[in-house]
């Protein structure tokens, strides 16, 4: 089956490519000069100028004119970049060749002066052309400008007329004429169509492939529909549906409720009008007809669908039963109230023609009436408890401005402006189902990404195999791709309600088009756009250079015979060499002057060495440690007040681990100007020392020959160079002796320092060797100058031991 499908995909292509291509398509490929595109650009600038300057064009010519316009744009700003393209490299090759001589300098070979001139030639067209096209650029932005400002101007006059007040009964009486005119004309569409269609009998294709279409679209709309609903939809079966389920039903349910009917009428009605056969004020009416149907079946639909009042574990709005009910019902009655009201104003234009202004200003009040009685009908608290989240504190007073705003459009139709009334009303609604249909929106895409990007997820399982995501980088992802819909949702929701509010789509274009490409402030081009490439530009490669780090330090740098420091060093100088980078790669996206920067910078140099000075000497600092490295990841240090293993070395600061298992931050400054004792700064081996006393008397070649024999034991002792033992002192209490040996790691220094000390301990008492502590006898001499002996446990007195009296009768004892 795959084979089969693969040869008939190359024989498409094959097909594809070798059939000739129609002389329309030849004729559009083949390239036009620049000065036909200017010259091109200039008629349609001048058309345009001159129409609007004489006449007011319609909203289809209105239409047309934007879209030249912007094509003239969208061709311009191609012109540009192909200019600014050609330019870069010429510029480049004017500065190789270098200024041309100077008087009184030797004269330059002709061919370099033959191009420096074709070279500056070729700067003055592209430059000629890059003003060309910023000129006609500009000129279409001003004729757009001045369009949009035109259609502010109808909308305000058309807002502001003033119909025959409703208050006067003679108002009342007008408008029924003129309504029973509007019904005749309703009633009388369909006689005058089949009058003027031609006859089934004499011509029945065009009936015949109407009604097929009729037939297709309702053989595909009911299967589809039943499928929704039964498939997809609210299934009364099950009690406790997730979040992503009960969305895909409101989905599901809206669309084979509002959408699918729709699907067999409307191709019957498309069917009629692209055969011609339906035509006249009766194609109108049925335009309109299908729009309102349309409208009352989506919102009445997706209504139900997400309250579902019959099926409370269904729904996705937070409201009690009652309250779901009750709004279920009034969003149908609003809907379908609207939809009726949209149908009849729609056939008033249609068939009375100048516009009826006694029946548009009752019409209108009578519509305006009703819809606001519906609206204040869903606002009670009591259908809207407050939601949990951001927002709910701002409910009760959204809900008081919404009342007033209701008020105030039947007190406008009242005054006669109902078109005013019935704008502010109208936009209420529109903008309401707006912000709905984003929520909803917002709520489907972030719950598809909660399934693919969180561990509850249903397939967060398969997203990780195929990806290789960990679950805290899926939920930063999550995170980002989050906040990236709701930056475009919010976007757009602002766009389409400034448009709804009536500020005209040309003027939402263009500062559309300006965000995009960018403004000027002060003499600054200002490209939101380019601002968010070089965050994205900077972002990445940030994140290339922490794979590339991770890929130093766990794959490539272990494999190597370095040791843990200069590895270290290694990987913080690709970091910051990374970052740079990524800075400089942010900067060129920007599309900044980097001469411009470095004016900047110079200035601000100042200000940076008084405000920032030991962030500064710090940053020095740590790129002195990673340079010289007196000071290594992995060494044990001892400073003013700590000691400990280095763990980590930044450019601001040094973190030390201590043997108390403690971080202590230390400045790099501190490490540079400061005595700083490394204990591993050229190797490893450390010198321990045990001093012992013994006794006097003890065989002091003895104790010499022990002492190296408990190091020359141990095995953490090198033998080269080899431990000795040193006659210190003869001291008050004992002959001092230190036994000096070399460990070979400092990681053993401690250990081995206490090993030896059991080991002399040991030693010493196997051959009888006394270690001896200083001894104090206290004399005390009587008030007489007698001195008495201290007691000594028993009755029996001695003479005193080495006593003496001083000259004002203290004592002065003796240590031994």
């Amino acid at each position: 089956m795959f084979a089969r499908l693969a040869f008939c995909a190359f024989a498409l292509l094959l097909v594809a490519t070798v059939m000739p291509a129609p002389p329309a398509v030849l004729a559009n490929e083949q390239p036009q000069s620049f000065e036909e595109i200017s010259e091109a650009w200039q008629r349609t600038l001048e058309s345009s100028r001159e129409e609007l300057r004489e006449t007011t064009p319609t909203p289809e010519r209105t239409a047309e004119l934007q879209e030249e316009l912007n094509r003239v744009i969208r061709e311009a700003d191609e012109a540009e970049r192909i200019a600014q393209a050609a330019l870069a490299p010429l510029g480049q090759e004017r500065d190789a060749l270098g200024p041309p001589p100077a008087e009184g300098e030797p004269p330059e070979r002709p061919e370099i002066t033959e191009a420096r001139r074709n070279i500056q030639e070729d700067i003055a067209l592209f430059e000629a052309r890059l003003r060309q096209a910023e000129l006609a650029e500009t000129q279409a932005n001003a004729l757009l400008r001045e369009i949009s400002r035109a259609q502010q101007q109808e909308l305000t006059a058309e807002l502001l007329t003033l119909f025959p007040s409703p208050l006067d009964p003679q108002t009342w009486l007008t408008a029924l004429g003129e309504a029973i005119t509007v019904v005749e004309g309703v009633l009388s569409a369909p006689f005058d169509w089949y009058q003027e269609a031609p006859s089934p009998v004499s011509d029945p294709g065009p009936y015949f492939f109407a009604l097929l279409a009729f037939l297709l679209a309702g053989i595909l709309a009911w299967p589809l529909r039943l499928f929704l609903k039964t498939r997809l939809g609210r299934d009364p079966a099950v009690p406790d549906p997730s979040y992503a389920r009960r969305l895909l039903a409101v989905v599901c349910d809206g669309a084979a409720d509002a959408l699918l009917p729709l699907l067999a009428l409307a191709a019957l009605a498309g069917a009629l009008i692209g055969q011609g056969l339906l035509t006249g004020a009766f194609a109108e009416l049925i335009d309109a007809g299908l729009r309102a149907l349309a409208f009352f079946l989506l919102v009445a639909g997706l209504a139900r669908a997400a309250l579902s009042p019959r099926l409370p574990a269904w729904r996705i709005v937070p409201t009690s039963p009652d309250g779901a009910v009750a709004l279920a019902n009034g969003i149908t009655a609003l809907a379908m109230a609207n939809a009726l009201f949209s149908f009849g104003w729609a056939a008033i234009q249609i068939t009375i023609t100048p516009q009826p202004m006694a029946l548009a200003s009752v019409f209108l009040l009578i519509s305006i009436t009703i819809v606001m009685a519906l609206l204040m009908g869903l606002l009670p608290s009591r259908f809207w408890p407050e939601a949990r989240g951001i927002g709910s504190s701002y409910w009760p007073a959204a809900r008081l401005l919404l009342w007033l705003l209701l008020a105030v459009a039947p007190l406008t139709a009242l005054a006669g402006y109902a078109f005013l009334g019935a704008f502010l009303l109208s936009r209420l609604i529109f903008i309401a189902l707006l912000l709905g249909g984003l929520l909803l929106l917002r709520a489907i895409l972030r719950e598809s990404l909660e399934q693919l990007l969180t561990p509850e997820g249903s397939w967060f399982g398969a997203v990780t195999r195929f990806s290789g995501l960990r679950e805290q980088s899926a939920r930063v992802l999550l995170l980002w791709i989050s906040l990236t819909i709701d930056a475009v949702l919010l976007l757009s929701s602002l766009y389409l309600a400034l448009n709804l509010l009536g500020v005209p789509s040309a003027l939402l274009n263009l500062w559309t088009r300006e965000l995009v490409t960018g403004f000027e402030i002060g003499g600054l081009t200002v490209a939101p756009l380019d601002l968010l490439l070089a965050v994205v530009i900077f972002l990445l490669a940030l994140a290339a250079t922490g794979v590339f780090k991770r890929l130093l330090s766990d794959r490539l740098l272990p494999q190597t015979r370095l040791d843990v420091g200069v590895r270290h060093s290694i990987v913080a100088a690709s970091g910051y060499l990374g970052v740079v980078l990524a800075l400089l790669l942010g900067i060129a996206a920007l599309g900044l002057d980097l001469s411009n920067i470095a004016i900047i910078a110079g200035a601000l140099s100042v200000g940076i060495g008084f405000g920032l000075r030991e962030v500064v000497n710090n940053f020095v600092s740590g790129l002195l440690l990673l340079i010289e490295r007196p000071v290594k990841v992995g060494d044990w240090i001892v400073t003013a007040g700590h000691e400990g293993m280095v763990k980590r070395i930044s450019v601001r600061a040094t973190e030390i681990e201590t043997f108390d298992r403690a971080s202590v931050i230390l400045p790099n400054s501190e490490l540079i100007t400061q005595p700083v004792t490394n204990w591993t700064h050229k190797n490893r081996v450390a010198r321990t020392t045990v001093k012992v006393g013994v006794a006097y008397g003890s065989d002091t070649q003895l104790v010499h020959d022990l002492l190296l024999s408990c190091a020359k034991d141990h095995p953490d002792v090198l033998e080269v160079p080899a431990a000795y033992v040193l006659f210190r002192n003869f001291g008050d209490s004992a002959l001092e002796f230190e036994l000096r040996a070399y460990v070979r790691d400092t990681d053993y220094y401690l250990s081995v320092g206490s090993d030896l000390h059991f080991a002399v301990d040991r030693a010493f008492r196997e051959h009888g060797i006394t270690i001896p502590f200083p001894q104090r006898d206290l004399h005390i001499v009587t008030a007489h100058g007698q001195a008495l002996a201290p007691s000594t446990g028993s009755d029996t007195e001695g003479p005193p031991h080495r006593a003496e009296v001083g000259p004002e009768g203290g004592a002065e004892g003796s240590e031994r």
